[in-house]
Parts: structure tokens; C-alpha cells; sequence
């Protein structure tokens, strides 16, 4: 292989291997980029999904409270003083706020109790009331909080009716067990007044586990999740912790609490990615989910580019191979043939120089055994073949001396030939000829025309065979 086509075959390679290289990084650049946009999307997009579900619900729970809590407003104002307050008026008031409750078909999903909690202090005749549906088989009242037996100044005791007393407006409230029923509740309360004076309470409690249920159904991969917050950076629903059971309230992780719609963050030694979408009530539901598993689908393709282009790089480097051993035996192909030729035009000259004083020119195929006659008795006869074994030997036995006969015949044996001329270029035999009387010398010469390598067995398919008369001063010099 010259050195002009060994740079060509090694530019075509490294520009392979450069273009792989570029495209590969690209690819994988690429996939990542969409992968990753494509993965925040679904995670947005499933953030939005449940802040809706959660929001219908929750301004359902809200309407119901409020369309209540309205006509107790505006019924209020029937009244003319706080003495109103123990009369039977207020108290078909308040049967009528109960019937506004009753009559409400939605308001038995995932609703555990509703109630009108009346302020103690502002009503001696009137206490409320308190429907609840324990075993789902429909709202039954049930006997109220005494609220004499806990301190109302607490906030932290009965918050269902001492948060909205205090902070004088409608409230969500955190779970929370329930102290005359034990379960697990979340709350929306609405405070009532009357000349700015507390009347009471109106308000809804759900049942935890239908608030965990719309969350729960918020996931993505095998190990995502949702969960709630209130404005206060305080977890108000977890699927992975009992918050109703804990001490404090645990905080959302660092990093959730950011105003990126898109935020990474480390919970458990575990890298996860979250979202947020702010609920009506105030609270914000968060979606979560481990680092690994959103990259593990567009990594998967990353993978399956990198082992293509390695499986590429292996196929075109043995390609490169390939092309420079055919190239090289292509190139030593073309020297040998070359040297071939050379070596058979030096034959051919040599032997065309040789002609001048031969009597008869043959060529002979030794593979088909067919003599053809160039030149014989000094004439040039056209297309004259003869069987070179047959013709050979007639030959010997008309005009050889029998003194030479036997080792004539053996000099024109066809193996002796091939074998003799595989070590020699020109093979040569003096002999005694006997014609029309006279006894004279002539000398038989040989040289290969053609043969080829087979299995590295060089092998003789053709000669030239000239006869040369030899007179008595050539035979004295060519005996010496």
C-alpha cells in the first residue's frame, strides 16, 4: 500500500470516528434535553391535574359552608338584641340553618360531620348542633362539645371553635382528632357574629383518609407521591408519615418552599424533584419523585445511543482494518505481478535473442500436451501444432543417435522439464543427430513462458523449446 492510499484510508477513518464522536454527543445531548423537559412537564402537568380534583373539592366543602353560614348572617339580623339569643326564635333560627344542611345531596362525600357550635356565653336556651355519619350509613345528630370543660382561650384546644373565634374569619383547619369521636379530621370553619359579638361556629369536617385518598391518587413512577402543605410551610397530609400522630408538625423540606416551578431537593439522603400548584384554600399540594426514576427513561435511550455507536465505532475500525489488508494485498498483488511480467519479458527477450540461430521454434503447453510451431527447418508455417509427447518422442526415434536416445527422452519428459526449469530459467541438451546420411550435432534448449503460484507451489504450464544446429566449432566452445 503506497502512502497515498494509506493517509486516504486513515483521513476516511478518523472522519468517521470524528462524525460518530459529534453525533453521539449530540444525540445524547438531545435526549437528555427533551427527556428532562418532557419529564418536568408530566410532573407539572400532574401537579395541575390534582390541584384541580383538590380545589373542586375543596370549594365544594366551602360553598356548602358558606352558603350556611350566609343565611345564618342574614337571619341574624332578624334579631334585635343579644336577649333574642335564649328566645325561640333564635332557636327555629338555628333549626333552619340545620335544614339548609340537610337538605344538601353532596354534602355526604367524604363528609364525616357538619355543626353549628353556639357560643356558650352569648346563649343559655340554645347549644347547636352536630350531625355526624360515623359508619356511612347517613348524618345522625350527635351530642355537642361541652365547651365548658376546656379552655377557650387555648388555641390549641378544640381549634375547630377556637381558631375561627380568635382569628375572626373563614379557616382551614390541619388534621386533627376529634375528642368526642376519636377520628381523624380536616376542617373548614366559618365564625358567626352578631354586632361583633361571637355567636358561634357553622362548619364541615372531612374525613382524613378522603383527603389522603385525592392525594394518593396523585403519583408518578413506582416511588412518586403528593403531598400537602398549609401556608405556613407545615405538612398538613404525607403518605410517608403520620402527621396526626406526631408531636410537632413536620416542615415541607428545604427547597419545596421555593417560588421555582421546578425544584431539586434532597428528603432521606434520596435526590428528588418537586412542583407545587397553590390550592383555593391556601394550602399548596406538592408532588414529588426520585431523581433516578425520572431519568431512568431517557436514559435508558441515552444507553442504547452510546452502545450503538460503540457497536458502530467496532464495525468501522474493523471496516479501517479490512480496507488496509485488501490494500495492501492489493498493492502486493500489483508488485509481484509486476515482477511477474518483468521476469517474463526477460524470458521472452531473452528468448526472442536466442531465435536468431535456432532452426525450429516451438511453444508448448506442457498442461494440454499441444506443441505449437513458431519457426521449423527455417521456414515459418502458420498455426502447426502437433502432440508434444508423441511428436517428442517420433522425434528421438527417427533422428537421435541411440547412444543419446535414452537420456533425450528423459530431458523432454514433461515432470523433468517442470522440475528442471523450477530451479533454472534455461535448461539445455547437446545430443548426436542422424539425417539423410549425415551425423551432426544439435543442441534442444528450454525456457518457461508462463506459470503461476498455487499455494506458494511455483508450477510450469508453458515453454519455448528451440532447436540449434551446432557445428564443430560451437560444439568445441560449448563443451568448454
Amino acid at each position: 500500500m503506497n502512502v497515498f492510499q494509506k493517509n486516504i484510508s486513515l483521513y476516511a477513518f478518523f472522519s468517521i470516528v470524528v462524525i460518530l464522536i459529534f453525533s453521539t454527543i449530540f444525540s445524547i445531548v438531545a435526549i437528555w434535553n427533551v427527556g428532562t423537559y418532557n419529564s418536568n412537564r408530566l410532573l407539572i402537568l400532574l401537579c395541575e391535574i390534582g390541584q384541580k380534583n383538590l380545589n373542586n373539592y375543596i370549594e365544594s366543602i366551602e360553598k356548602s359552608v358558606s352558603f350556611v353560614s350566609e343565611h345564618v348572617q342574614t337571619d341574624l339580623k332578624s334579631l334585635n338584641s343579644l336577649d333574642d339569643f335564649n328566645s325561640e326564635k333564635f332557636s327555629s333560627l338555628v333549626e333552619h340553618s340545620k335544614s339548609l344542611f340537610s337538605n344538601m345531596k353532596h354534602i355526604e362525600k367524604g363528609v364525616l360531620s357538619y355543626f353549628y357550635r353556639i357560643n356558650p356565653d352569648i346563649s343559655k336556651t340554645e347549644k347547636g348542633y352536630w350531625f355526624v355519619n360515623i359508619d356511612g350509613n347517613g348524618f345522625k345528630e350527635h351530642e355537642v362539645t361541652n365547651i365548658s370543660l376546656y379552655d377557650i382561650t387555648d388555641m390549641s384546644k378544640l381549634v375547630w371553635y377556637t381558631v375561627p373565634k380568635y382569628q375572626k374569619k373563614a379557616i382551614w383547619l390541619p388534621p386533627y382528632i376529634t375528642d368526642n369521636l376519636g377520628a381523624r379530621v380536616i376542617s373548614y370553619s366559618v365564625p358567626i357574629f352578631f354586632n361583633e359579638k361571637f355567636v358561634g361556629v357553622i362548619g364541615i369536617e372531612i374525613d382524613y383518609s378522603t383527603m389522603a385518598k385525592l392525594v394518593n391518587n396523585i403519583s408518578l413512577h413506582e416511588n412518586g407521591y403528593a403531598f400537602i402543605n398549609d401556608d405556613k410551610g407545615k405538612i398538613i397530609y404525607h403518605p410517608l408519615m403520620d402527621v396526626t400522630k406526631m408531636k410537632t408538625q413536620p416542615s415541607v423540606p428545604d427547597g419545596l418552599l421555593s417560588n421555582g416551578e421546578i425544584t431539586l431537593y434532597n428528603f432521606n439522603d434520596k435526590d428528588k424533584i418537586g412542583t407545587w400548584k397553590k390550592l383555593s384554600n391556601g394550602m399548596r399540594l406538592n408532588v414529588s419523585v426520585p431523581v433516578s426514576e425520572i431519568n431512568k427513561d431517557w436514559q435508558k435511550w441515552i444507553y442504547a445511543i452510546v452502545a450503538i455507536a460503540i457497536t458502530l465505532f467496532i464495525l468501522v475500525f474493523l471496516l479501517f482494518i479490512n480496507i488496509r489488508h485488501i490494500l495492501k494485498l492489493n498493492y502486493s498483488a500489483k508488485i509481484k505481478n509486476q515482477k511477474l511480467k518483468d521476469r517474463h519479458q526477460q524470458l521472452l527477450d531473452m528468448i526472442n535473442a536466442m531465435t536468431i540461430d535456432y532452426s525450429g521454434i516451438y511453444n508448448v503447453d506442457l498442461d494440454l500436451d499441444d506443441a505449437l510451431c513458431y519457426r521449423e527447418n527455417n521456414q515459418t508455417p502458420e498455426d502447426l501444432h502437433y502432440h508434444y509427447q508423441s511428436w517428442i518422442t517420433d522425434y528421438c526415434n527417427l533422428y537421435v543417435d541411440d547412444n543419446y536416445k535414452e537420456d533425450f527422452l528423459k530431458f523432454v519428459n514433461k515432470d523433468n522439464i517442470r522440475l528442471a526449469l523450477s530451479n533454472q530459467d534455461i535448461i539445455s541438451y547437446l545430443y548426436l543427430v542422424n539425417r539423410n546420411g549425415k551425423s551432426f550435432h544439435k543442441l534442444i534448449r528450454m525456457a518457461c513462458v508462463y506459470y503461476s503460484n498455487n499455494n506458494n507451489e511455483k508450477k510450469v504450464h508453458s515453454i519455448a523449446l528451440g532447436f540449434i544446429d551446432i557445428d564443430q566449432e560451437v560444439r568445441e566452445y560449448t563443451e568448454k
